[in-house]
């Protein structure tokens, strides 16, 4: 048996540094973390992930992050499906008993569709699985409500953990900025939420998300064409996603 990590972009492996180094899972990566600089970031976290023991699973960070916002925004059906399989075709493969991912949290598309893609793979395998999420916006070592498994880092394994954050040049300085916010300290906390096993999509947990009214922003300050939005876009795909599960 064994454990596997899906998340949406190169980086938030970081998150779960010391996690990595326990159970060394396969990981899986959905975009290649290029966003409006079209340069990947697929080279520092593979790094990063064989580094800590693991393993980067191969189609990771194929598709770059405005390929994946253009499928949203066109409802591309096929797109998804395909990271759908890609992520149920590793399940199956290594036979994965405990899979780990973004949580939805209404702050990015790509972190909430990364969630759904994973919850109905789990279900397409018609076996059990633990489900586990990890929060990305906030303070690392906040304790949400609801069960959770923590993982307290010893000194050592805080220190490996930093010292991999500054060997991330494309992200060294967004986590330099962290640590001087939240303090040291707060990066010796690692936690996975116990997900259960929900039979339909998991909404963002406020409306209109953050994504939207980021958008909204984007768009008057004449960045983006036009607003990704939960109930035209990021909702309607999740619905068609679950329903890959039970193989429509």
């Amino acid at each position: 048996m064994s454990s596997l990590l899906v998340v949406s972009h190169p980086g938030h492996e970081l998150r779960l540094h010391h996690w990595l180094e326990v159970e060394r899972p396969e990981v899986f990566v959905l975009t290649d973390g290029s966003g409006s600089t079209m340069r990947s970031r697929m080279a520092s976290t593979r790094r990063l992930i064989e580094g800590a023991g693991s393993t980067l699973a191969l189609q990771s960070g194929e598709r770059t992050d405005a390929e994946m916002y253009t499928a949203l925004r066109t409802q591309d059906r096929a797109f998804f499906r395909a990271i759908f399989d890609a992520i149920s075709n590793l399940m199956a493969r290594a036979d994965v008993d405990t899979v780990v991912c973004d949580a939805v949290e209404g702050y990015n598309t790509s972190h909430d569709l990364c969630f759904q893609l994973v919850l109905s793979a789990v279900r397409a395998q018609r076996r059990p699985i633990l489900v586990r999420d990890f929060l990305l916006v906030g303070r690392p070592d906040t304790i949400p409500t609801g069960e959770c498994t923590v993982h307290r880092l010893d000194e050592q394994a805080l220190q490996r953990k930093l010292d991999a954050a500054s060997h991330y040049p494309e992200l060294a300085a967004e986590i330099q900025s962290a640590v001087e916010i939240f303090g040291r300290e707060a990066f010796a906390t690692e936690v996975l939420r116990h997900v259960g096993n929900p039979s339909v999509p998991i909404p963002p947990p406020s409306l209109p998300p953050y994504y939207e009214t980021y958008g909204e922003k984007r768009v008057r300050e004449g960045v983006y064409s036009m607003v990704i939005r939960h109930e035209i876009h990021v909702g309607p795909m999740s619905e068609e996603i679950w329903k890959w599960a039970d193989g429509v």
